[in-house]
C-alpha cells in the first residue's frame, strides 16, 4: 500500500489517512467472521473463504496496475480484512484434531512454520519486486500463496472431539 500511495499525488497527511482506512474495516470483519464461526462451530470454511477473498483482491490489485486510487484502496481493505479475519477460526482448528500435549506441540509447530514463512515470504516478495521493478509480481505471489493455503484448509477433514481425545494423555489418578 505504501508503494501505491507513493505514486499518488497526495499530501502526506491524506496518504496516511488512506493508508489507515484499511485497518478501520479489519476489526469489524474479524468480529463478524469469528462470531459466525463460533455460532456455527465451523472453522475450515471460515478460514478458507477470507483467504480466497484476500487472494482475489491481491490478484485484482496486481492485474489492474496503476488505476483509480479509490479502487486500489478498496482492494487493499478487502485483502487486509481477508487476511486478518481468518485468525480466530484458524487458531481454533488445532483443537479439533489434537488435545492435551499434542495440541500444544501442534500449535507450537504451526507458529514456528509461520515465523519461518514470514521471513521467506518477505524475502521472496522483495526479490520478485527487485527483479521486476514493480511490486505487482509480489502481489501475485501472495495471491497464489493465499489460494494454496485456502485449498489446504478445504482439504482438511472435519475433526471431532472424540478423535482429539483419542490422542490425549490419560490423567494420572490421585491416590490420596
Amino acid at each position: 500500500m505504501i508503494a501505491l500511495l507513493a505514486d499518488a499525488p497526495l499530501p502526506p497527511l491524506r496518504g496516511s489517512q488512506l493508508f489507515s482506512t484499511q485497518f478501520d474495516f479489519v476489526p469489524v470483519a474479524m468480529i463478524l467472521v469469528a462470531h459466525r464461526s463460533d455460532r456455527t462451530l465451523e472453522r475450515r470454511y471460515h478460514t478458507a473463504v477470507p483467504l480466497i477473498i484476500g487472494a482475489m483482491s491481491l490478484a485484482l490489485l496486481a492485474m489492474r496496475g496503476n488505476g483509480s486510487l479509490l479502487i486500489s484502496v478498496a482492494l487493499w481493505c478487502l485483502a487486509v480484512s481477508g487476511t486478518c479475519c481468518l485468525w480466530g477460526p484458524f487458531w481454533s482448528l488445532p483443537n479439533e484434531f489434537l488435545a492435551g500435549y499434542s495440541a500444544a506441540a501442534g500449535i507450537a509447530l504451526i507458529n514456528s512454520i509461520g515465523n519461518l514463512g514470514g521471513f521467506v515470504g518477505a524475502y521472496t516478495i522483495g526479490t520478485i519486486s527487485k527483479r521486476t521493478g514493480s511490486f505487482h509480481g509480489g502481489l501475485v505471489f501472495l495471491g497464489i500463496s493465499f489460494f494454496a493455503t485456502a485449498t489446504l484448509m478445504l482439504a482438511l477433514r472435519k475433526g471431532t472431539a472424540q478423535e482429539a481425545m483419542r490422542f490425549a494423555p490419560m490423567p494420572i489418578a490421585n491416590t490420596d
